[in-house]
């Protein structure tokens, strides 16, 4: 059996899935994927397989369940459509309000989190995300995290257009050839001031995100978005 390992990246942009028609086997369905990728039976090596939904904007792809956005053949890498982890405070109910559990299993599959590209991206004030992990083969498990603070609103104004540094915004990296994520906020850091109602955390492609003190105050929401993972 020839097993290709391609490096999973989650994006968080718009779709952008390759769309070279030449690529797929003979006899193959090969309009919106290329090979190793491919729909139908004994047309894609073994992991790769692709199901493709019509739509009125054109046929999508999925791969895994997981919405297919790009395929670089050459570089090894895929993209496919991540959730953001959320938790809110409702002021109307005073409740706190969570997403499902944003967990990504591949530990089946040949594909890998891209480790110098992806990292655990977490906003808010007061924020401690955990990510789980487990490495493909031999199913090791590593957990990482990171803690984002504000000081008070009055610091927010402070934050726009400054790196994911901390302040608002914190990162991580994550260890290579993990096959397997989960996101946990942290139960001691539940603490939501009025000037940050929400907190997010994601496992993404670096590079995509752009940190804006509007997520954390509330003006702009990451609720039901979804992100980049490499």
């Amino acid at each position: 059996m020839i097993l290709v390992k391609f490096l999973l990246v989650l994006l968080a942009s718009k779709y952008a899935f390759a769309s070279n028609k030449s690529l797929g086997l003979p006899g193959c369905q090969s309009s919106c994927i290329p090979y190793p990728f491919g729909i139908g039976a004994n047309c894609f090596l073994e992991g790769f397989k692709v199901e493709c939904i019509r739509t009125e904007a054109g046929e999508i792809p999925y791969l895994q369940n997981y919405l297919l956005l790009d395929v670089n053949i050459s570089a090894e890498r895929a993209r496919i459509s991540n959730h953001i982890a959320w938790q809110c405070n409702d002021t109307a109910s005073d409740e706190i309000k969570s997403s499902s559990i944003v967990a990504m299993n591949l530990l089946s599959t040949p594909f890998r989190f891209a480790r110098f590209l992806n990292k655990l991206i977490v906003v808010g004030c007061r924020t401690l995300a955990q990510l789980n992990m487990t490495q493909g083969g031999n199913h090791t498990y590593f957990q990482s995290g990171c803690v984002s603070f504000c000081n008070s609103a009055n610091t927010l104004g402070d934050l726009e257009y400054k790196p994911c540094s901390g302040m608002g915004c914190c990162q991580t990296n994550i260890p290579g050839y993990m096959a397997f994520s989960n996101i946990i906020f942290d139960k001691d850091y539940i603490y939501f001031p009025k000037y940050n109602p929400c907190r997010y955390a994601a496992l993404m492609e670096a590079e995509t995100f752009n940190f804006t003190t509007s997520y954390v105050n509330g003006s702009s929401s990451l609720k039901g978005k979804n992100v980049s993972t490499t």
